[in-house]
């Protein structure tokens, strides 16, 4: 883990050859993203809108950063 220039966490990740920096906005993308071919394949249609619940201790930071990972797994429609 390390900041990048502007102060914001990166993750380091990946196998010692190959390794690159991620956000967890990033890494929350990922598995939303899991979480919405799973719900696709078991309802046999596709899913494009979430209501996700957050600990009421969350900052608006925090919940402006799982907005943002819900976009970037396509999910554009969030109720959080």
């Amino acid at each position: 883990m390390k900041a990048d220039e502007y102060g914001n966490v990166r993750y380091i990740v990946g196998p010692e050859h190959n390794r690159t920096s991620v956000t967890p906005e990033e890494i929350g993308s990922h598995i939303l993203t899991y979480l919405r071919n799973v719900a696709q394949t078991n309802l046999s249609s596709p899913v494009t809108k979430a209501v996700m619940s957050v600990p009421a201790e969350f900052s608006p930071e925090q919940r402006n950063a799982t907005r943002n990972a819900a976009a970037l797994a396509g999910m554009l429609n969030c109720l959080i």
